[in-house]
């Protein structure tokens, strides 16, 4: 650049007189995490766009099945896991600390949010993605309100709202810490497991790009989460 034309630094503060409400405010701030990470990145096999792109797919899968079931605990829910994930990215924060603090919102709603129980689910049919809630044939099944229900109906309501920002690897790693317990708890209706289990194969497959015998995950953490996969199929 030539002399005398050098670009001057404004320090200046920035506004924040901005009337947003939280949705809007959560967008914000998400949105700006996300552009670091698809610059710099947080996981040497994320590939920004095409794990946005893969994740919205599974998102869009989801849609027609859980948001029925979602209202304000699931708003509430989202804002706080995003604020976190925002807050904690722009910081430069471990994946580790992210994942810890993530895990750490959803239990503590399980202990005391609101949530919509009792669910009232279809039977289980092989060739559907999740499940029916107003199902042509067959009875709808009660799963009343418990622990294992609201970290199970919890955890898939934060991956049907996650915006980019999360790497792949925390992404998988949140969601296998959180429903491997309850999925194997035996007091569960089968059909609210059943569907976790599911969405934990659409992560898997279209998130870590695993191939049904050999695990590649770059976190050796998630490789239970692919052996159970691969028993299922």
């Amino acid at each position: 650049m030539p002399k005398g034309h050098e670009e001057e630094y404004d320090s200046s503060p920035r506004r924040s007189d901005l009337h947003t409400n939280p949705e809007q405010e959560v967008g914000l701030i998400h949105s700006r995490a996300a552009e670091r990470l698809e610059t710099y990145g947080e996981s040497p096999r994320q590939q920004g766009p095409s794990f946005v792109n893969a994740l919205r797919n599974i998102q869009h899968t989801l849609n027609p099945a859980l948001r029925p079931l979602m209202n304000v605990w699931s708003r509430e829910l989202s804002q706080s896991t995003s604020r976190q994930i925002a807050k904690q990215t722009s910081n430069f924060c471990d994946p580790e600390q992210i994942r810890d603090s993530v895990c750490k919102i959803i239990r503590n709603w399980v202990d005391d949010g609101t949530s919509t129980f009792p669910i009232f689910l279809g039977p289980i049919e092989l060739d559907q993605t999740l499940f029916n809630l107003a199902p042509t044939k067959g009875q709808t099944q009660e799963c009343v309100d418990s622990p294992s229900h609201r970290l199970l109906l919890g955890v898939m309501s934060f991956i049907l709202y996650l915006e980019p920002g999360l790497s792949m690897d925390s992404t998988c790693e949140i969601y296998h810490r959180l429903v491997m317990n309850p999925i194997q708890d035996p007091s569960t209706n089968i059909r609210l497991p059943w569907t976790a289990a599911q969405l934990m194969t659409l992560l898997i497959s279209g998130l870590c790009h695993c191939s049904n015998d050999i695990c590649s995950c770059a976190n050796t953490q998630k490789r239970p989460s692919c052996i159970f996969r691969t028993r299922r199929n």
